[in-house]
C-alpha cells in the first residue's frame, strides 16, 4: 500500500478550493437571517464536500487501475519468460 503524501494533499488546489467554498458557505449560513440563504449555504457546503470526496476517489481509483495494469503486464511478461524457459528445457531434453 502506498503512503499518502499529506503535505501534497493538504496543499492541493482541489482541497484549497473546497476549503474556501466550505468556509464561505458556513460563514453565509451563520451570518444570514434569511432561511433561504441558510439552506442554500448548507446545501453548498454538503455538495462541496461530496464533490471533493468524489474527485479524490476517482483519482485514487485511476491510480489503482494504472498500478493494476502495470502489475498485469509484469505478470504476463513473467509467465511468458517462464514458458520460454520451460520450452527451452523440454527442447534440450528432447521431450
Amino acid at each position: 500500500m502506498n503512503k499518502i503524501d499529506w503535505k501534497r494533499k493538504w496543499t492541493s488546489r482541489k482541497f484549497l478550493s473546497m476549503l474556501v467554498v466550505l468556509v464561505t458557505a458556513v460563514t453565509g449560513f451563520f451570518t444570514s437571517d434569511d432561511p433561504t440563504v441558510q439552506i442554500f449555504c448548507l446545501i453548498s457546503a454538503v455538495v462541496d464536500i461530496v464533490v471533493y470526496i468524489g474527485g479524490e476517489s476517482y483519482i485514487d481509483g485511476a491510480a489503482q487501475y494504472a498500478q493494476a495494469e502495470k502489475d498485469l503486464q509484469y505478470c504476463k511478461r513473467t509467465i511468458d519468460e517462464v514458458a520460454r524457459q520451460v520450452n527451452e528445457l523440454r527442447a534440450a531434453k528432447g521431450v
